[in-house]
Formats: structure tokens, C-alpha cells, sequence
């Protein structure tokens, strides 16, 4: 409802439907996996588990790791891993990590919101990885209440690329960015 009235909603609740909108992503697709792995078990097959609390980790590598485990799993071993082997060097594996996000976001659809979902996500990463090596972050990771402020972080990124994974169109996400950011 919120989505399709962008014009006439606060940023605050634009917020908040984002939020919404990435647990009901999360519920539908751990869901349907859920249903299919019982389903297998209940034929005597067991299949790897799919989802393991990703909204809760400190970074965007941990979420990817942890979100849709068949399909990243899949596309580290048949996409990442080759490409990796043919350039080791710390700039290409950061191109890598961005074009392997695009394509998992082309593979949800062929839009331009699925699309800037990709690279968003995986120009994140990048900075996320490049981020904690940084000296004081370092110390940073060693505390707490430190590491409980970076998942808050994360998690609220991760709910807001989400935007693009719903939006109709780019300009709809960038619109709502917008007010997001300057209505409350």
C-alpha cells in the first residue's frame, strides 16, 4: 500500500515498509525452502539448509554467506572461484565481488531496480571489506557493543537496498530515498 503511493507517505513510513518489505522477502524465500526441504526429507533426501539468521551478521560477505546459500554457494563455486583464479590481485577481487552481485541481481529479474540491487550491494561489500582493515576498525571488532552497532548498521543497509529489489523503477527507489532521508 505504501509502495504504491510513494507521493503521499511519510520517509518514516517509507522506512518502515522497507523494513517490512525485506522480513517479508526473507519469510518467503526461507519459507518456500523450508517447505522444500521437508519435502525432500520426507522422500529420504537431504538438502543443504538455505538461510541461516542472515539479517544478523556485521558485514555484507557474512550476509551473502548466509542468505541463499544454494544460489551463492553455486555462484562462488562456478562463477567467483574461476574468475578469481584468473586474477588474484586485491583490485580484481573486489570487481569480482561487485560483478558476481550484479549478476544475482540480474538473476532476479532483468530491471534496472534488480540491477542497481546488485551493484549496491556489492559496491557495500567492497567497502565493507576494505573498511575492516582499516587499524582502528580492528580494534573496533574486538568490543561488543562495537560489533552489535555494526549489525544495526548493516542491517538497516541491507534494508534499504532492498528498496531497489521492490521498486517499480529506479527513479520510484530514488524517490524514495529521497524522502527517507529529508521527511521524517
Amino acid at each position: 500500500l505504501v509502495y504504491s503511493n510513494v507521493d503521499g507517505t511519510t520517509g518514516t513510513h517509507l522506512y518502515w515498509a522497507a523494513f517490512l518489505f525485506a522480513v517479508q522477502l526473507y519469510a518467503d524465500f526461507s519459507g518456500y525452502t523450508d517447505i522444500a526441504i521437508g519435502s525432500a526429507r520426507l522422500m529420504g533426501v537431504r538438502l543443504m539448509e538455505n538461510f541461516r539468521r542472515p539479517f544478523w551478521y556485521e558485514n555484507h560477505t557474512q550476509y551473502w554467506a548466509n542468505w541463499h546459500i544454494s544460489l551463492t554457494s553455486w555462484i562462488r563455486d562456478y562463477v567467483y572461484i574461476p574468475l578469481a583464479r584468473l586474477n588474484r590481485s586485491q583490485g580484481a577481487q573486489m570487481i569480482w565481488s561487485i560483478l558476481i552481485l550484479l549478476l544475482i541481481g540480474i538473476w532476479h529479474g532483468a530491471n534496472w531496480t534488480f540491477l542497481m540491487f546488485g551493484l549496491v550491494n556489492g559496491v557495500v561489500l567492497v567497502i565493507q571489506r576494505m573498511i575492516r582493515f582499516l587499524p582502528p576498525m580492528k580494534a573496533l571488532r574486538a568490543n561488543v557493543i562495537t560489533l552489535n552497532i555494526q549489525k544495526l548498521f548493516n542491517l538497516n543497509l541491507l534494508f534499504l537496498e532492498a528498496i531497489y529489489f521492490r521498486s517499480i523503477d529506479v527513479s520510484m527507489a530514488h524517490k524514495i530515498f529521497y524522502k527517507i532521508f529529508t521527511e521524517f
